[in-house]
């Protein structure tokens, strides 16, 4: 079962870039489960831990920083 994989921040060059829009052009689910499914296996790619950025809560009305 796909859950979302919270595609609201990344890095990348300009021929990933073109990558990422070749091997999902077909929107036949969510980006993020897609670009998992479709693109990742292909790709060299890598993660940070700690995140270098967050999705502001619902009700938050302030950017927090991951940083410092």
């Amino acid at each position: 079962e796909a859950f979302p994989l919270c595609t609201h921040a990344y890095l990348l060059k300009r021929e990933t870039a073109k990558k990422l829009i070749e091997y999902n052009i077909e929107a036949n689910m969510p980006i993020d489960i897609s670009i998992e499914k479709k693109s990742l296996p292909q790709m060299e790619h890598f993660c940070f831990i700690p995140a270098l950025a967050e999705q502001r809560e619902k009700d938050d009305n302030v950017w927090k920083s991951t940083i410092g």
